[in-house]
């Protein structure tokens, strides 16, 4: 099974279908939690609803275009981080998140973001990450903004949530960006 290390006790483990019942329980224990900004809770009804995601998602990773995992926190799912949309003849991905209510705020997924980040810059070679969010979703904006990324526009309309078109801020992070940031870290 894949799984990386992101930061002491946070890995990302790519979702396999023995995982279903666990991933199932976590956002059925957080629909209202994240039913607020993401589709996906509504049409969850029971374990079996999200073999077809998995299989997708072992089938980007057989190819290399990417993965969906869980996040785990000590070995305890307690949220999900991906890498979708990639190009790798420009060297570009997103990546996107969620995370269980109790660990909101913690500081969790920025450093589960800023460990993916390490990883897909610095072993995988990418030169261009991004981000997107609803543009109501002050948490998750949050997280690239605090890690140094740059907001590149707004895409209007590019979802729907309950039958009503959101918009979502895309936020940029070049590997430059990020080198330059990290070499100012060692070298103050």
């Amino acid at each position: 099974m894949f799984s990386l290390r992101l930061d002491g006790d946070l890995t990302a483990t790519l979702h396999e279908r023995r995982h279903a019942s666990e991933l199932y329980a976590l956002v059925d224990a957080n629909r209202e939690h994240l039913d607020v900004w993401f589709p996906w809770p509504a049409e969850t009804h029971a374990p079996e609803d999200l073999h077809a995601f998995i299989d997708g998602s072992l089938a980007l990773f057989a190819k290399g275009e990417g993965w969906h995992g869980g996040l785990r926190k000590d070995g305890h799912l307690i949220g999900g981080i991906s890498v979708h949309n990639v190009n790798r003849k420009i060297g570009r991905a997103e990546i996107g998140y969620w995370l269980a209510a109790t660990e909101m705020g913690s500081g969790t997924m920025t450093r589960a973001v800023r460990g993916l980040l390490r990883h897909l810059f610095d072993d995988e070679g990418f030169t261009k990450i991004e981000i997107r969010a609803a543009t109501g979703n002050r948490p998750s904006r949050a997280i690239p903004e605090r890690i140094g990324f740059r907001e590149e526009g707004v895409l209007r309309h590019v979802d729907l949530l309950r039958g009503t078109p959101i918009d979502h801020a895309v936020y940029g992070l070049l590997a430059s960006e990020w080198k330059a940031a990290h070499d100012e870290e060692a070298h103050p």
